[in-house]
């Protein structure tokens, strides 16, 4: 059942990019701005949950952490599955 929602979650995300996107350079640059903000996020949690359960000797609290971190999650999520546009900064013209 995670691996069905990971893989969901994962496709779900690459989806969200093109249909937030106006056009296809705003979509390369939101891409490439979620792609690294998240592999690097995704990379520190098996590191981060490996020194909480050295410090606590056990796995309840890095499982209590994961689940406290489902709460802002849930929020960007909501707030990412808005039916919006992002929107482009208006360009100076110097």
């Amino acid at each position: 059942m995670f691996g069905l929602g990971q893989g969901a979650a994962f496709g779900l995300g690459l989806s969200l990019i093109v249909l937030r996107s106006s056009d296809a350079h705003l979509a390369t640059e939101l891409s490439g701005m979620t792609l690294t903000f998240g592999f690097l996020f995704s990379a520190l949690g098996p590191f981060g949950l490996g020194v909480v359960s050295d410090i606590t000797g056990g796995w309840t609290w890095p499982l209590i952490v994961l689940l406290l971190l489902l709460l802002p999650l849930l929020g960007l999520g909501l707030g990412a599955s808005r039916n919006r546009h992002v929107l482009v900064p208006a360009s100076s013209s110097t």
